[in-house]
Formats: structure tokens, sequence, C-alpha cells
């Protein structure tokens, strides 16, 4: 039986819409342990998220930048720890900043010469950093800050070295990208697929890419944005976009994939369920958990 740890980012601070941050505690209310077990898998929460709540309050984080970075530690060190314990990693956000404590988190556990690949499903890339954001929200930055590609953004979300190679990430059905990242992808190499390149495959044929460009890679994760959907499917995320993914495709696709190679990490984020539309969006990141997991 596999063990999943879901792993709390109670933190929406990255964000520039606030509510993200309740994602958790929404969940853990809702059951989503509960539904996601079967009889290959044993799921429990690594932290309540009310718990991360409440001692941040107590470590009066006032600062978006100081409640970011308090969360990440958080996350980094319970990713670390689950998989530590034998436990699989299912992160839930929270915004997309997640991932540079996330996935930092998966690295320090890797032999040396392991490598992490990344499968990015996300309607935006990222990989802006602190100077080229124009909004300067910390969750369209993690990937930039993975790969070491400036100093100080980098150093905000306390990475030390770089985390990822960019032949190691495969974006899938990106479609909102500023300048400044389309410039950084085409210098980095970056595979990716956009959301008008997935439409013609066929989400099934563009995981098959994916996971082929990263099958020499020894850790595996996949990072879900929901706003990779299609907005009328998940309607309750901070930054939608329109002409997404079709939730019936991506959830055919990964039953699929995970036939092939399981995820050694899964995350999905940007939930807001202080908008309209957080029970269809709650089902929708229901289902894609439940065809990404073995």
């Amino acid at each position: 039986m596999r063990k999943i740890a879901l792993i709390p980012y109670a933190c929406g601070a990255g964000a520039g819409i606030p509510g993200c941050g309740g994602a958790p505690e929404y969940a853990e209310q809702a059951g989503l342990d509960t539904k996601l077990k079967n009889a290959n898998r044993d799921v429990k929460w690594r932290e309540k998220p009310r718990n991360l709540k409440d001692a941040e309050a107590r470590d009066n984080l006032y600062s978006r930048e100081n409640r970011v970075q308090w969360h990440l530690r958080k996350v980094h060190d319970m990713v670390k720890s689950s998989i530590e314990d034998g436990e699989t990693p299912v992160v839930i956000g929270g915004d997309h900043s997640v991932a540079a404590g996330s996935i930092a988190g998966l690295s320090s556990t890797l032999k040396d010469g392991e490598t992490i690949g990344v499968i990015w499903v996300d309607a935006h890339p990222d990989i802006n950093t602190l100077d080229s954001s124009d909004s300067g929200n910390y969750h369209g930055m993690p990937i930039a800050a993975l790969l070491g590609i400036d100093k100080q953004t980098s150093a905000f979300f306390e990475i030390t070295a770089p985390v990822l190679k960019p032949e190691n990430i495969f974006y899938l059905g990106i479609r909102s990208i500023d300048p400044s990242e389309n410039t950084l992808i085409g210098q980095q190499g970056i595979a990716h697929l956009t959301a008008e390149d997935v439409k013609k495959l066929g989400l099934r044929e563009a995981f098959k890419q994916a996971l082929h460009h990263l099958r020499h890679v020894h850790k595996l994760v996949m990072s879900f944005d929901l706003d990779s959907l299609n907005p009328d499917e998940a309607p309750a995320v901070g930054t939608p976009v329109e002409n997404g993914l079709s939730l019936v495709d991506v959830v055919t696709a990964l039953n699929e994939a995970k036939n092939d190679r399981a995820f050694d990490m899964v995350e999905i984020v940007e939930f807001n369920p202080s908008q309209d539309g957080h029970k269809k969006t709650y089902t929708a990141m229901e289902r894609v958990l439940d065809a990404a997991l073995p």
C-alpha cells in the first residue's frame, strides 16, 4: 500500500488576489483524505492546515514576504520528512510559490547524481524574476528561483544552489506568457507545449511527450495549477485564462500516464475557496489528484 502524505501550503501571500491560502483547510474539512483513499492508498495529512495558520499568527508574520518564506520553510521540511518516512508527498496549495519550497525539499533527499524532473501544468510559466515581474507576485517566480537564473530571486526563496536543470522541466498548457518569460524559456531551452499545441496533439499525446522527455530523471514531479483548466470548469482561481485544458482530458491523460510512470511528488495549487464557483473548482481538484495518484 502506498502511503500518501497530504502537505498543506496554507499561504496565498504570493498571489495577487487573497484567499487561496484557505484551500488546504477547505480540503481537509471537505474530507479530501477520505476521498483519495482506496485499496492501494493510505492517505493522511502530514500537518493540520489550521495548526499552520495558528502558528503563523503566533509568529506575528505581518509582511507578505515573511509569510511566504515562513510557509516555504514549513513545506520544505514536511516534504523532506515525509519522503524520509517512505511517504509520497502531495502538496495542497496555496499559491504556486509553494513549488520553490516543495521541490527544494524533494531535492534535499536526493543521492549524489540524482535529478528531478518536473511536468509544470499551468497557464503561466512562472519564470519571472524579482526584476522582470510586472506584478511583483511571488507565485510567478518559482521556476526562476529553482533554476538559479537570478541570484536575488533565488535568495528570496532561500535557494542557495540550482535545484532544477532547464532540460528537466516540461511546460504543458502554458498560454499566458510575459515577453520576459518567453525570452527566458528560449534562452534556457525549456521544452514546452502551449495550450494550442496540446489541442492539436491531444492531451494524452502531450503527456506521453512530457514523460519521454523526462525519462532519464530519477524523481518525477507534477506541479499542477488549476488555472491550466478551462475557466468554466475551474472558475475559483486567482488568474484564470481562457482556452484552457479540458478537465475530462486531463483526468483521462493522467490515468494513462501514471501507468507508465508514477509521480514521486504531486502538487496542486491556486484553488481559492473564497471565490464564486469554489465547489466546482474543488471537485475538479479532487478529480485531478485522484487521477494523478497510483
